[in-house]
């Protein structure tokens, strides 16, 4: 009678706080991540310039300088884009593992009692048949 009771209360448990439990955790892991990359910062600034490097466009109207000024802003722009679109995708590519993780993690928890009494009657027929 007190195997059923401790079944019963563990297979509760182990179907509703666990279970919730398993998506908090999840759901952290994903914020994590996304704190992790600065992903907010990162769009927020995806087009400013990288490490914010620019050239002073002067006070004189030298056409030389400002080309030059131009160039390399425009360049250090170009620079901070694609270092920071390498980073979201990235940041992206974690964030997907980390979902099919938890969606393994989630489909396993979910099958795993049944998994113990199949191995556990699996090893009782190995042993019987041995």
């Amino acid at each position: 009678m007190d195997f059923l009771v401790v079944a019963l209360a563990y297979g509760k448990w182990h179907y509703s706080n666990a279970l919730l439990a398993i998506i908090n955790l999840w759901r952290n892991f994903i914020w994590f991540w996304t704190k992790f990359f600065s992903i907010s910062d990162l769009v927020q600034t995806w087009l400013a310039p990288w490490r914010r490097l620019s050239e002073s466009y002067g006070d004189s109207l030298d056409l030389k300088v400002y080309a030059e000024a131009f160039f390399i802003n425009s360049f250090m722009r170009l620079v901070g884009v694609i270092i920071k679109t390498i980073v979201i995708l990235i940041w992206l590519l974690v964030v997907i593992g980390t979902i099919i993780a938890g969606i393994l993690a989630f489909l396993i928890w979910l099958f795993l009692p049944l998994l113990i009494v199949l191995f556990f009657i699996a090893g009782f027929h190995l042993i019987i048949s041995a």
